[in-house]
């Protein structure tokens, strides 16, 4: 495979961080929700008055939108750095011929793990690769 198709990169990264962002609001959703049952929020707020801003408060849905927006504006520049990025492989692939991928056949005796050899390398002989042999 020489080159990826743009076309493919951008749908799969759409959906990708899509689905990062909705994950990422939900997470901040229910911390919030945590933190407003606890006392957090209303803590801050009493911070926030004392340090001279009479009548702060936080807007909970205003802040749940400016975190949407700000999420799908980055969701959007990721999506283009991930684009951009394809079409530079795509680039750097012409050069130097792109990636090469080879298949091998697995060795048996190769698959057994250290564990399951006896002392001199080899398995058991009894097939149950515990070490011990059992009659």
């Amino acid at each position: 495979m020489r080159d990826i198709r743009l076309s493919s990169v951008a749908r799969v990264s759409v959906c990708f961080y899509l689905c990062g962002l909705v994950v990422a609001l939900v997470a901040a959703l229910v911390l919030w929700i945590v933190a407003s049952a606890v006392g957090v929020v209303g803590e801050l707020e009493s911070f926030m008055d004392d340090l001279g801003f009479e009548g702060f408060r936080f807007i909970s849905g205003t802040l749940l939108w400016a975190s949407l927006l700000i999420g799908l504006g980055l969701t959007a520049i990721l999506v283009v750095l991930t684009v951009v990025a394809a079409a530079l492989y795509n680039l750097f692939a012409d050069l130097v011929g792109g990636l090469e991928v080879t298949l091998a056949a697995v060795d048996n005796d190769a698959a057994i793990a250290p564990a399951e050899r006896n002392g001199n390398g080899h398995g058991n002989g009894n097939g149950n690769g515990d070490g011990v042999r059992h009659r």
